[in-house]
């Protein structure tokens, strides 16, 4: 593969807690609790990284000890990092129950309207953006200058990563967005898609798009036809925790995209990521939560 797979965003501090029990109890709920680099990009980074990929981290940080410290363990594991430091860490606290189900909860940090986010140093072959991003009030011009300025002619993939963000910013204004930026692959969940239209509202917006859901069957659009896959899923796997699954999906995806496989055949590939990302707790394969419950 050549060429550097470029992620935008912002550094997060991840919390995970994890509870002892299958449900969150009313006085008073056990568990573990564990800290790690994360947010979207850093995920998406560490998995392009697990996949030999090389990868580079273009994001904000922010300028107290939390974010140095991330960046120098990101760049201990072998991730590029190149940041704009700016205001305050975004905190993101993963709650995830002992059946495998979570709730996010997230302080957005910043702010980051009076920042930029840096040259990339390395000549980038692909650029992924979390959705987030775009629709971040004091984030989504200086997204949209960068991607002008560094990303023109060059495949860029967007994870739409939040419905009730879709909700807030507008389906329609995020929708108009992306067709401005003439993405070349749309990726969400089947709770984002609905959020956007569903499939009639997605079919022209970018050439390839695709809807996962889980351990059933991804939808797949490439030139105008949906088609389902399902190939690479394992419905036997013991999903642990599903924080970052999706961006296991995306890393697994431009892998194989990069390498000149189809549209199914990248969405194979994001299928076996994202198994191996629900083995884990956490979202950074490079760096996982380890918790004495999760045999």
């Amino acid at each position: 593969m050549d060429g550097a797979v470029c992620v935008i965003g912002y550094l997060a501090q991840d919390i995970v807690f994890r509870t002892k029990s299958r449900t969150i109890r009313e006085d008073l709920t056990e568990g573990s609790i564990a800290y790690a680099p994360g947010g979207t990009a850093v995920n998406v980074g560490s998995w392009l990284a697990s996949l030999n990929a090389t990868a580079e981290l273009v994001v904000l940080a922010g300028v107290d000890s939390a974010a140095s410290s991330m960046v120098s363990n990101l760049e201990s594991l072998g991730v590029r990092v190149t940041t704009t430091t700016i205001g305050r860490t975004p905190v993101v606290l993963s709650v995830v129950v002992s059946s495998g189900e979570r709730q996010l909860l997230v302080d957005n940090g910043g702010p980051f309207d009076k920042a930029e986010f840096p040259r990339p140093r390395l000549p980038p072959a692909w650029v992924h953006v979390p959705g987030h991003v775009l629709m971040r009030e004091d984030l989504s011009e200086h997204s949209r200058l960068w991607l002008r300025s560094f990303a023109r002619g060059i495949p860029c993939s967007v994870d739409v990563c939040s419905a009730s963000r879709v909700r807030d910013f507008g389906a329609a204004r995020f929708l108009a967005l992306l067709s401005e930026l003439r993405v070349s692959v749309l990726l969400m969940n089947e709770l984002e898609a609905a959020a956007l239209g569903g499939p009639q509202a997605l079919t022209q917006i970018a050439p390839v798009t695709v809807v996962h859901n889980g351990a059933n069957a991804s939808q797949v659009c490439s030139r105008g036809e949906w088609e389902p896959v399902s190939d690479g899923i394992d419905r036997e796997t013991r999903a642990i925790d599903s924080t970052g699954a999706g961006d296991a999906f995306a890393a697994g995806f431009i892998v194989a995209s990069m390498t000149g496989a189809s549209a199914r055949a990248a969405t194979i590939a994001g299928h076996k990521t994202a198994q191996a990302a629900i083995a884990l707790v956490g979202g950074n394969p490079l760096n996982p939560v380890h918790n004495d419950d999760q045999g």
